[in-house]
């Protein structure tokens, strides 16, 4: 059990660096929704931004996970992994082609396209439809043989044909093997998926909660990936068929739909956008929170609670990234981060049943990007300020009483209450809570507080945590590691989570050299 925790943890942190990507490329493409509304240099400047973001991302999401997963996984030589990764989903893309030709399995297109045959053009080559399962799969399973065999040696006179290339030889016979099964295999799983799907849509307002509220509870642990990426970029979310294209996920197709709505060719938005909602609880449910938090401080404490809640408000509002409030909520009550799930998905579901049809992930820049171009009637963009404004004055209203009645330790309520334990000034140590050591200063303390090198087993990090696998979990020292990073530190038996913040990577990179891990 603790190693399938253990290979979930690592997909779910694995898998956020290519999805990131995703945010930008939204935003550019409602840019070029904009400009394609123009005419002359302007929507033809429109054309080719659509050309690089819909067509060159969305349109190859496959290669992208397959790519980004084996990188992600590789424990060393991380470059290297990458080419892997494209190898050998090209090879399933040719083999695949290459086995329905000679069988006599291509499909031929009919009024639209390949919709409903299983199969799709990926790369101008028609495959098996796999969609970005297909990429997702290839790239774990090609990083796992990696690390597999990047350290086995081989004599000198066969040196070439060792390490990333030793996994290439292992990789061609199981290629081979994957780009035929899949046309058996995969048939039956798509018809599984479209069922779960069908299913999940007749559900309504209650499957909705529990996506929305899971998508929430689910964080401390890492495991939210699960929920929202199957959701937004796989079949999962649901089909839609777009100017003759079969488009799979909620982002996915919404994005498929952008330039026909801000046109006016579509009036009505697919429902699957719901489940690209939740951008909505990290801008005004934080909003309540943070208030009450403040409002349930010591008078005495205000203003340092304020001093240090407000700007990670901010960053939660703007950019989606809710961590270091979400610990704080978290270690305050493990009820109150219940009550803050369930009001995230009530409000999803508000919004849903009001007919709001918005795409928001990650916050307000990516919310007045993608949405304001849109006509108002067909999203209700309006409404979503409406709902806010509510939920703001009813998350105030239940923490503020939540806090209050049983005394729970949010910043600044108790009267034992120190800045050196909630990070709002300098601690007895001479380095604040949430403050920051000198880099190498902060990185040793961490080295030291996770048993030092040798009880490291592997480092890696998200959006803003180190994520830590370790040889013997009762030598970790969670106030050695306070000394250099205070917010949030998490325990899964031998995995260790260190919440540090947007700024993790650069103290990934300063541990790096320092463990001799290779990139």
């Amino acid at each position: 059990m603790d190693k399938l925790k253990a290979a979930f943890q690592s997909f779910s942190r694995n898998i956020v660096d290519p999805v990131l990507y995703l945010a930008v490329t939204g935003i550019i493409l409602a840019i070029s929704t904009v400009c394609s509304l123009a005419t002359g240099l302007v929507a033809d400047f429109g054309t080719l931004l659509n050309a690089a973001t819909n067509s060159a991302v969305i349109g190859n999401l496959s290669v992208i996970f397959a790519v980004g997963l084996c990188a992600g996984f590789a424990k060393k030589q991380k470059a290297n992994a990458a080419v892997l990764g494209l190898i050998s989903y090209l090879m399933f893309l040719y083999v695949n082609n290459s086995y329905l030709t000679l069988t006599g399995q291509l499909a031929e297109p009919g009024v639209q396209g390949l919709m409903g045959t299983g199969q799709a053009t990926v790369l101008g080559l028609q495959v098996t439809d796999l969609n970005v399962f297909g990429g997702v799969f290839i790239g774990c399973l090609t990083g796992f043989i990696y690390n597999k065999l990047i350290d086995i040696k081989v004599p000198d006179y066969v040196r070439i044909y060792g390490g990333p290339r030793l996994a290439l030889l292992a990789m061609i016979p199981i290629m081979l093997l994957i780009s035929i099964a899949a046309t058996i295999v995969w048939p039956p799983i798509a018809d599984a998926i479209n069922s779960a799907s069908a299913l999940i849509n007749a559900s309504g307002g209650f499957g909705l909660f529990v996506y929305s509220f899971l998508n929430r509870f689910l964080i401390p642990v890492g495991m939210h990936h699960f929920m929202w990426v199957p959701f937004d970029y796989s079949a999962i979310g649901g089909t839609a068929t777009i100017a003759g294209e079969t488009v799979a996920g909620a982002t996915n197709i919404f994005y498929a739909e952008l330039p026909l709505i801000a046109d006016g060719t579509i009036t009505t938005i697919d429902p699957s956008v719901r489940f690209a909602m939740f951008g909505f609880g990290k801008e005004f449910i934080t909003l309540g929170i943070v208030l009450a938090m403040i409002h349930a401080a010591r008078p005495e404490n205000r203003k340092a609670v304020a001093a240090m809640l407000v700007p990670i408000y901010v960053t939660a509002a703007l950019s989606g990234i809710t961590e270091p409030l979400d610990f704080q909520i978290l270690f305050a009550s493990p009820l109150l981060w219940f009550v803050y799930s369930a009001l995230v998905g009530l409000s999803e579901v508000v919004l849903y049943l009001i007919g709001v049809r918005v795409l928001n992930m990650f916050g307000f820049i990516e919310l007045f990007t993608v949405n304001t171009s849109l006509p108002w009637d067909v999203t209700k963009f309006p409404l979503w300020f409406v709902v806010g404004a509510v939920f703001v004055a009813l998350t105030f209203v239940m923490f503020r009483f939540l806090i209050g009645k049983f005394n729970y330790p949010s910043p600044g309520h108790r009267a034992d209450w120190s800045a050196e334990v909630d990070g709002a000034e300098a601690g007895a140590e001479g380095i604040g809570a949430g403050a920051v050591a000198p880099e190498n200063q902060k990185a040793m303390y961490i080295i030291d507080g996770l048993g030092g090198p040798d009880n490291i087993v592997q480092l890696g990090c998200c959006m803003t945590r180190l994520r830590v696998d370790v040889a013997d979990e009762s030598l970790v020292d969670d106030e050695t590691i306070k000394k250099g990073v205070n917010k949030a530190i998490i325990h899964n038996g031998k995995n260790i989570q260190v919440v540090v913040g947007t700024s993790v990577h650069d103290l990934y990179d300063t541990l790096r050299p320092i463990l001799h891990i290779e990139d």
